[in-house]
């Protein structure tokens, strides 16, 4: 299996048909067809859903795209790392979370690109899980962590930490409370986290499991739990000071009574040397701490 074969796969279903990808890599519409053949024979397994148009792919063809576009993404990592002259320069990848934590980050990352102007930085959001994988197969260098269980990583401990509540429309019946006891959610319809460890930590808050009826929707992103908000969907379990970052009107957050809080730690693996962008963004942080 040749590395040029996968980055044409990959342009093949980025172009959606194999006229279209054959074109960008000037290659002839045969040549291109025969590999993706030969690919699906190689690895015997069928990769597309071949439509009279666009070409689709079948459920084990979208894992084997997105851990090839991963793997890709490791291979030009790599060959620029072992390209960098003795000024430094190259990629730095985060994963974190919306939090306000992430300030005290921005702020190590611009002094290393202030010193290192070669330097562009790349942060990802998701849950915990998918941000350790890619932490644990070297996608990311780093992942800021929410109350995570640093067992298996290096850490640093932030000086923040994220005070939880809810987020609701300003005319609702909550919103006169100085804070939020557990009584007050025991009827109301709840848009959560979809981080497993954030439900949990919900659940022990509220001293009683929530039923699946009670929860009317998960996010990733608060942006899209405030539309739901704004829609009457439910009332949003979230993190402090960042309702003003939707830029949503009419919405409030009110905290939890007796804080639930996270603690932030910044993240990288176990028994995997820094590259110099790593250890040099770290030693910055360490400055600010």
């Amino acid at each position: 299996m040749e590395i040029q074969t996968l980055k044409n796969f990959i342009s093949v279903i980025n172009e959606g048909n194999i006229s279209a990808a054959a074109k960008i890599n000037n290659i002839s519409q045969s040549t291109l067809s025969r590999q993706m053949t030969e690919l699906e024979r190689e690895i015997n397994i069928k990769l597309f859903d071949r439509g009279s148009r666009k070409i689709s792919l079948t459920e084990a063809g979208t894992i084997y795209y997105q851990r090839i576009r991963e793997l890709l993404l490791l291979l030009n990592r790599a060959e620029k790392e072992v390209h960098q002259t003795k000024i430094l320069s190259g990629e730095l990848y985060i994963g974190a979370p919306e939090t306000e934590g992430m300030e005290i980050i921005a702020s190590a990352i611009s002094n290393l690109t202030k010193k290192s102007p070669d330097i562009r930085v790349h942060l990802y959001s998701g849950n915990a899980e998918d941000l350790n994988f890619k932490m644990n197969n070297g996608i990311l260098d780093f992942v800021i962590s929410l109350n995570n269980d640093t067992q298996n990583a290096n850490f640093i401990r932030l000086p923040k930490a994220d005070s939880w509540g809810i987020i609701m429309k300003s005319n609702d019946s909550l919103a006169n409370k100085h804070e939020i006891t557990p009584e007050m959610l025991e009827n109301r319809k709840l848009i959560i986290s979809n981080q497993s460890s954030a439900r949990s930590e919900l659940e022990s808050w509220l001293g009683y499991l929530l039923l699946d009826s009670q929860i009317t929707g998960t996010y990733n992103l608060i942006f899209n739990a405030a539309l739901l908000v704004q829609k009457e969907i439910g009332i949003a379990i979230g993190i402090d000071k960042l309702i003003e970052s939707t830029a949503m009107n009419g919405l409030i957050f009110k905290p939890f009574a007796n804080y639930l809080t996270s603690h932030l730690d910044i993240t990288w693996s176990k028994g995997k040397e820094l590259s110099e962008i790593s250890s040099a963004f770290l030693e910055e942080l360490r400055k600010l701490l």
